[in-house]
């Protein structure tokens, strides 16, 4: 059975409409990469590609916390050697 992520909340109406303006070329394009992506509709593409963050989103984000997590412990690690913490 596919589990399929649920942005509800409790009593919220299942579908609201979102109308977007777009050029011919542009619903065609979206048209195609929803084929590609092997979704059913334009709407499950979209809902999914909007509300879910890609590889590149979530990988920047690591690397943003491993640098401050990086930051801290030179920090920490200067104070030790220093003497002037811990």
């Amino acid at each position: 059975m596919e589990q399929k992520s649920d942005y509800r909340r409790p009593g919220e109406k299942e579908n609201e409409m979102l109308l977007v303006k777009l050029t011919k070329t542009q619903k065609q394009r979206i048209r195609m990469l929803t084929d590609a992506s092997g979704y059913k509709s334009i709407s499950d593409f979209v809902r999914f590609t909007l509300l879910n963050p890609t590889f590149e989103q979530k990988f920047n984000e690591l690397i943003q916390y491993s640098q401050v997590t990086s930051r801290a412990l030179i920090k920490i690690m200067e104070e030790l050697q220093n003497g002037t913490k811990y």
